[in-house]
């Protein structure tokens, strides 16, 4: 006999990957995804609603876009996150998710077993998790919805939910309302769910770590190979072989190391993990896992170990493996790592002399003063310090130490306390600068604009968005566009003093513009914003939300006029 059916609603956001608003803020918070409905049925853009950085493909099309990664499983396509704590465990039964405005963008769904007991080897707490539901993004009709896909049975009660999402084929920003879950309390409820629930549910992945673990039980890889025990494979070159092998995924390439001495020692060739992408995998990665993978990966050049779970994975295990594969490592992505310490950093910096891209968004348990040690990666080009705690004097060590940066995101980093200094260091040591992200950096002003205007003459990409200290009537924007003459992406979102004036620059000298954000201006004009249209024939994006003097009317002629461009506007019902 099952017990009662309980209806729970998300309490607490305990962690999330990005975010709209502000820390500070309640407008557009991942903090808002917590509580009851509060829009639902209404549809629109609302300032109570829980809205990601990002949308669409806009941003893998930027300057700042990174290359991807060759050997992504093509099942895996989650950009953001964010985990929901619920006020008691349950076995989950059914998920609803409330999507207010461009809904579709649900990917993944998964449950967190936490138990509170420490592993006493590692000293870690015991957590894993189950994926309960997984997906495609895809394009839905534009109304409010509840969303609720079949779930796979949960072995284990939970508290804590994490929901993964994927923008690619969002017009705009997705806005999500609530999410409530229903279950019971008793396992035996499962013995009663309708077979049709269960057959509609996959076999969980193979295990990342079982993989290597069982390559590790083979036989050694000294002998000749034979025909019987290889096939055909060893008449083939050892280049073909390898080539061949190269096409597969992570999970593939160990279990094809299982078959035979043969591929077991292609298989193992340090020259398969130039580049190691285990973000897919980030639910299996512990210390065993990457310890596994520490003795073929010598020749490693791109690693991303985002999203990767401190209660998983310890500090000293990814020191371990900076020290045996960080001298040709080039390219490192720590996206949501909560791992990630100071003492982390301290091993970036003496292991890794080569390191030209860094990724450290969202790692939010690096304190303020720790940062500096990356002043010793001198050779970096990219850095991104999105949501980080890095303060004035280490950001600014580091722009004086590393002269060749030429992306570097400080979006949501709150405790510089004069981004002026900042744009004045970028402007006189970083003359390489091509993208420059300062979204919500408020203490931004027209000086420290108008310096890096003139030092920094090669910018491609700039978002000013929400930078409330910048005045159009000093014209500072006007010299960025003047100087910065490459300019490919210009966001100028909430600037309330955008004017006229300004569009006219753009249009008579950012002739190689693509995309452009003017939300929330009330001083521009249909008829400059078309002269704009008419003069940047590249762009491709343009953002005109609460722009009151831009109408209906006007956006549906330049629907007609310019069918290339996506004009975005954003409504509430």
């Amino acid at each position: 006999m099952s017990s009662q059916l309980k209806d729970l609603v998300a309490t607490e956001v305990r962690d999330f990957s990005s975010q709209y608003g502000n820390e500070v803020s309640i407008s557009y918070t991942a903090s808002n995804l917590a509580g009851p409905c509060r829009i639902y049925p209404k549809y629109g853009d609302y300032t109570q609603s829980c809205v990601f950085r990002t949308y669409g493909d806009w941003w893998h099309r930027a300057p700042s876009a990174r290359e991807g990664f060759r050997r992504t499983p093509p099942d895996f396509c989650s950009q953001d996150y964010i985990e929901l704590a619920f006020p008691e465990k349950i076995y989950p039964l059914e998920v609803r998710i409330y999507e207010t405005y461009n809904p579709g963008c649900v990917v993944r769904i998964l449950a967190c077993d936490y138990d509170g007991e420490t592993d006493v080897d590692t000293g870690l707490c015991r957590c894993r998790w189950k994926t309960l539901w997984s997906g495609s993004p895809s394009r839905v009709a534009p109304v409010a919805r509840v969303f609720s896909p079949p779930l796979a049975p949960c072995p284990f009660p939970t508290d804590l939910l994490r929901i993964e999402v994927c923008h690619d084929m969002c017009d705009y920003y997705t806005n999500l309302d609530a999410v409530y879950v229903r279950g019971t309390s008793m396992c035996d409820y499962y013995t009663n769910l309708d077979t049709v629930i269960v057959k509609r549910t996959s076999d969980p992945p193979l295990d990342v770590t079982t993989a290597t673990n069982n390559c590790q039980s083979l036989p050694p890889a000294d002998s000749e190979p034979t025909q019987s025990d290889s096939g055909l494979f060893s008449l083939l070159p050892d280049e073909v072989i390898q080539l061949i092998l190269s096409l597969l995924d992570l999970l593939s390439l160990c279990c094809v190391a299982q078959t035979c001495r043969l591929l077991y020692q292609h298989s193992y060739d340090s020259l398969q993990y130039t580049e190691l992408n285990l973000q897919p995998f980030w639910t299996q990665i512990d210390d065993c896992a990457l310890k596994s993978l520490l003795g073929r990966s010598h020749f490693l050049q791109r690693f991303n170990l985002s999203w990767c779970h401190g209660n998983l994975l310890t500090e000293t295990a990814f020191t371990m493996f900076m020290e045996g594969c960080g001298t040709s490592l080039r390219c490192l992505y720590l996206a949501s790592c909560n791992f990630v310490s100071h003492d982390s950093l301290s091993s970036i910096s003496e292991y890794c002399p080569n390191l030209a891209e860094l990724d450290l968004s969202s790692c939010t348990h690096i304190d303020q003063e720790r940062f500096d040690a990356l002043a010793r990666l001198t050779k970096l080009e990219y850095l991104n310090l999105y949501r980080t705690h890095i303060e004035q004097e280490a950001i600014t060590s580091i722009i004086r130490s590393c002269l060749k940066l030429q992306h570097l995101n400080l979006g949501s980093a709150n405790c510089i306390q004069s981004y002026d200094d900042v744009l004045y260091e970028l402007g006189t040591h970083s003359k390489q600068l091509v993208s420059l992200d300062l979204w919500r950096s408020r203490t931004v002003t027209d000086e420290g604009l108008k310096h890096l205007s003139l030092g920094c003459p090669d910018l491609q990409e700039i978002d000013l968005g929400w930078c409330p200290g910048i005045k159009s009537q000093s014209g500072s924007i006007q010299t960025l566009v003047v100087r910065c003459y490459k300019l490919r992406k210009l966001f100028l979102t909430a600037n309330r003093t955008v004017c006229d004036e300004d569009l006219i620059a753009i249009a008579t000298h950012s002739r190689d513009l693509e995309q452009l954000d003017i939300l929330g201006t009330l001083q521009v004009s249909g008829t400059v914003a078309t002269r704009l249209l008419q003069s940047c024939s590249k762009l491709v994006f343009f953002d005109v939300s609460f722009c009151s003097g831009i109408s209906d009317v006007m956006l549906y002629s330049w629907a007609q006029m310019f069918p290339q461009v996506s004009v975005k506007k954003s409504f509430q019902q």
